[in-house]
């Protein structure tokens, strides 16, 4: 009977021990850590928020007359003329009513710029001022 509960004892033990596979940790990690990472899904690299791009009015003309921007700017138009002007969507022939904002010397508008495509604007005081800028 001695033999017969020795025999279940190293029974016993033997299928309780360490397995014979043995992990290894992580890199870093040692045996009972467990580490968590949350992470918000994206797609492409995290967006920069831009600071702002200037345009400015002389002589009757929108300067720089053409721009690209990326998505989520906030262009300011600053008038440096003594006549009074309008930053207007659209073209002279087809406004588009985004925006539509009139300045005198020294006054600024801005507007921010949200959703990608390509802006064409002009003056209705002065309709050969046309510009345009793309959103990207």
């Amino acid at each position: 009977m001695r033999s017969l509960g020795t025999a279940l004892a190293l029974t016993l033990v033997v299928s309780c021990g360490p397995a014979a596979v043995e992990r290894t940790p992580w890199p870093g990690q040692a045996y009972g850590e467990h580490t968590v990472t949350l992470a918000r899904p994206t797609v492409g690299p995290s967006p920069t928020v831009p600071v702002g791009t200037a345009v400015s009015i002389r002589g009757s003309f929108f300067d720089p007359p053409h721009m690209e921007v990326p998505l989520g700017s906030v262009v300011t138009w600053t008038s440096h003329d003594t006549a009074r002007h309008t930053i207007t969507s659209g073209t002279p022939d087809r406004p588009e009513g985004e925006f539509d904002r009139q300045i005198f010397g020294g006054e600024t508008f801005s507007f921010a710029f949200v959703v990608a495509g390509t802006y064409r604007y002009y003056c209705r005081a002065h309709g050969s001022m046309q510009a345009s800028l793309v959103v990207r």
